[in-house]
């Protein structure tokens, strides 16, 4: 699934969209809602396809 990532990019974006929106409706406990699901997107760890590449070590 290469396109995860993304997805929860514009997951993030959104969370912080609404976040600062509340924040200017001075709807504080939505405001702290939307980030502290923010900040739970971008702490999660995302899939990644690691590549390990082995050099020849030089004479």
């Amino acid at each position: 699934m290469a396109y995860q990532p993304f997805l929860l990019l514009g997951a993030a974006a959104i969370c912080l969209a609404f976040c600062i929106r509340d924040f200017r409706r001075r709807d504080f406990a939505w405001s702290a809602a939307a980030a502290t699901s923010f900040l739970i997107i971008i702490t999660a760890p995302m899939p990644t396809h690691s590549v390990t590449v082995e050099l020849p070590s030089p004479k």
